[in-house]
């Protein structure tokens, strides 16, 4: 699904498109060792999160250090003209491991 992200081929490319907005695709936490491709910001935390099951996604310095990676992100973004921030989370049977994280930074 990253690899489609950086290809512009997923709906929130589509929609992006419509309004004039850039996606930028960052890995933090792919279960997996994506490919180097100019569109993409590599600032992985870990690979994947636990099993919320058995105990938090991640530990609390890790959702620490991926609240830092966001910041470090956006301020980049803001010396390339950058006047709007919206963040997402992409992740395959694990939509509960975004929310425990928030719960952990907040």
């Amino acid at each position: 699904m990253v690899l489609n992200f950086l290809r512009g081929g997923a709906a929130i490319n589509v929609l992006a498109r419509e309004i004039g907005a850039r996606v930028v695709v960052a890995d933090m936490g792919v279960d997996a060792d994506l490919p180097s491709d100019p569109g993409l910001r590599a600032v992985k935390i870990r690979r994947g999160t636990a099993n919320i099951a058995r105990g938090p996604a991640m530990t609390i310095d890790e959702a620490s250090r991926v609240t830092g990676a966001r910041r470090g992100l956006v301020r980049a973004e803001l010396l390339t003209g950058l006047d709007v921030g919206l963040t997402g989370d992409m992740g395959i049977a694990n939509p509960g491991a975004a929310d425990r994280r928030a719960h952990h930074v907040a």
